[in-house]
């Protein structure tokens, strides 16, 4: 019986020394890693580069804006002449202020004089026609009532007194048909009065002459003098500015929103103005949105069609933070600050930059202002390395 049983003792021996080695070995695997882990954990805190730290500063997001801009008349408008003649005399000159309807130029005009003479004539005839068939038919009407009586009597045939009703319809005929020639004579006359009003050149507002195109003696005609305007009319106060607001800045663009102007001409001196309406879309080709402004001009300093400088504040639709240009990681990833979180570990994070001030820089993306920036990160520097930060 002892000795089945020490047989059975010997067979297992071999499989508890296997158990026990792979339990040992089981054993090592898992601590040696995780010891050779916080020996070096505890070595690189032992030799944790010590950093400096700072906290990013919030700026305004209210920027002042400086751009080109284009002064233009408040309404400008070009006079022309309606009729065919030649100036008979022009009344006013460049730089000249002028009311609406104001008498600018008189014009000449013998070909349409004598279209209009003709044209009365030949309405004078045509009334003096509607006269004779007016007479006929009173005379074509009597005619047939008497046929018609005569006729009832049975002293003329009946043929005869229809004939006579028929003449006295078409003279009813003529006399409303030259009523209609009148009619349509004198609208003609009409139309040549009209005409002939446009002989005396007006301005349609108030305003100041900017240019100037005729003479004495100039031939024009409907729509041009000699490829030009009479008269160039335009109102310079105030003026309308117009600007080309970059893409960056349309966002923040307000209609009332002040704008200071400066001229070339008017060194140091600004003109104020403000903000009327947008285009509401961006320029497809330049990207940029159109904006006028207004701007008085009282004394006429300014003139239409000047370059302008104009300035103006502008709200960013994001924050901005500033902090050390030494702060700044460029390397193959991208543009990136380096953070220390609450455990003392160094982190990396992306970050948008914004205006260059020199020894700052604006970040206007990737950093909320709570963060704790490593001021001058070294080269060496790796992501989750412990760091020491003085207290």
């Amino acid at each position: 019986m002892s000795s089945p049983s020490r047989t059975a003792r010997r067979r297992r021996a071999p499989i508890l020394i296997a158990a026990l080695i792979a339990l040992t070995g089981l054993f090592l695997v898992g601590y040696l890693p995780r010891h050779r882990a916080d020996a070096a954990l505890a070595a690189s805190a032992r030799e944790a580069p010590h950093v400096g730290v700072i906290r990013p500063k919030a700026l305004s997001n209210v920027r002042t804006v400086s751009l080109p801009g284009s002064l233009q008349a408040l309404e400008a408008t070009a006079v022309y002449a309606r009729a065919n003649g030649y100036v008979n005399r022009w009344l006013v000159d460049i730089g000249d202020r002028v009311t609406a309807g104001q008498l600018l130029a008189v014009i000449d005009t013998p070909d349409l004089d004598q279209q209009l003479d003709q044209s009365r004539a030949t309405l004078g005839q045509m009334r003096a026609s509607l006269e004779q068939a007016e007479a006929n038919e009173r005379y074509a009407t009597l005619t047939a009532r008497r046929y018609q009586s005569l006729a009832e009597k049975r002293f003329v045939a009946q043929q005869d007194a229809d004939q006579t009703q028929a003449q006295a319809a078409v003279g009813v005929a003529n006399v409303h048909a030259a009523r209609a020639s009148i009619a349509a004579q004198e609208a003609n006359v009409h139309q040549l009065q009209e005409l002939k009003a446009f002989a005396r050149i007006t301005a349609p507002f108030a305003g100041t002459i900017t240019e100037r195109n005729l003479e004495r003696g100039t031939l024009v005609g409907p729509g041009s003098a000699a490829g030009k305007p009479l008269y160039t009319i335009a109102i310079s106060n105030p003026l309308r500015l117009f600007i080309r607001v970059p893409q960056t800045y349309a966002a923040g663009i307000e209609v009332g929103a002040p704008v200071q102007v400066r001229a070339r001409q008017y060194p140091g001196r600004a003109f104020a103005g403000k903000i009327t309406r947008t285009a509401g879309a961006l320029e497809s080709t330049t990207r940029t949105l159109t904006v006028e402004a207004e701007v008085a001009n009282d004394k006429g300093e300014l003139f239409p069609g000047a370059y302008a400088e104009v300035t103006f504040p502008v709200p960013l639709a994001h924050g901005v933070m500033s902090i050390p240009v030494s702060a700044i990681v460029v390397d193959s990833q991208g543009v990136r600050v380096a953070t220390v979180d609450a455990n003392s570990r160094a982190h990396f994070v992306p970050v948008q930059i914004g205006r260059d001030q020199g020894q700052d820089v604006e970040i206007v993306d990737g950093l909320s202002g709570g963060e704790q920036v490593i001021a001058a990160p070294a080269g060496d520097l790796v992501e989750g390395m412990t760091v020491v930060v003085p207290g």
